[in-house]
């Protein structure tokens, strides 16, 4: 797999649609997995759960076209394989839609199955960790899209897929400020993009521990920021001063004092 910068936009970027132009030649086949509501112009084929006729009235862009025999009304997570044989489709373009369904592992393995060869692209940690993306009335109190599931990450050569925490909203420690949008756009780091080839290998990273799941969390903003920020200082600050307080009282054999205190009885 190769890691390719991205930059804001709602469908695929240029930039990726250019680079995917030179991996595609005419006749091959080509299918845009979830294209409905942002298709590529190098799509043949396209599996979605909106239909055909919904995507002419609404969602179509210019100078796409894509014959109503060669779309596909599927829920691409439903646990029954894709109606397509084996390796049929020379590239598979799959862009801002893993993030977006409740199991993108089994997308993964489908597009592995039909396809040769493909493109995925979603948000980056980064941006999906910045306060402020969405537009509207309170869009600022979220951190990334409200309605994505996933963070998404890409190390030697296999996607991983981290569930996206509730905690993210409630503390400057787990997310960046919204200025930082423009730092990603600016430095490439908006969006991940990864091309494949034979097999999209994609796991999922499950954290079930709350303290593995912020550890987690403060890495990619740690890697993003270089250093700790004051709401991080602040929380070591506090574990630091609670278990100095600790150690002492059980020196002092005043722990079981504390905790009759703490506990109210």
């Amino acid at each position: 797999m190769r890691r390719v910068a991205g930059v804001w936009g709602a469908r695929m970027r240029p930039a990726a649609e250019e680079m995917i132009s030179k991996r595609v030649t005419r006749g091959m086949r080509v299918l845009d997995v979830g294209g409905g509501g942002g298709t590529s112009g190098l799509a043949t084929h396209i599996i979605d759960r909106m239909t055909y006729d919904e995507w002419m009235q609404r969602w179509i862009p210019e100078g796409v076209e894509i014959a109503r025999e060669n779309w596909c009304v599927h829920d691409v997570c439903e646990r029954v394989p894709w109606d397509y044989p084996d390796d049929f489709f020379d590239f598979v373009i799959c862009s801002h839609t893993l993030e977006d369904v409740r199991d993108p592992i089994w997308v993964c393995q489908e597009m592995s199955r039909v396809g040769r060869a493909g493109y995925v692209e979603t948000p980056s940690v980064f941006l999906e960790l910045t306060r402020g993306m969405n537009t509207g009335f309170q869009a600022g109190k979220w951190v990334g899209y409200c309605h994505h599931r996933w963070l998404v990450a890409e190390e030697c050569g296999v996607l991983l897929f981290r569930q996206k925490p509730y905690f993210l909203h409630s503390s400057r420690r787990f997310h960046f400020p919204r200025r930082y949008r423009e730092r990603w756009m600016k430095a490439d780091q908006a969006y991940l993009g990864v091309f494949w080839e034979g097999k999209c290998i994609a796991k999922e990273v499950v954290m079930p521990e709350e303290l593995d799941m912020k550890a987690e969390i403060e890495a990619f903003i740690l890697a993003g920021e270089g250093a700790p920020n004051l709401a991080m200082r602040m929380h070591r600050m506090r574990e630091t001063l609670w278990c100095f307080g600790k150690s002492l009282a059980k020196i002092l054999a005043m722990d079981r004092r504390v905790r009759q205190l703490f506990s109210g009885k």
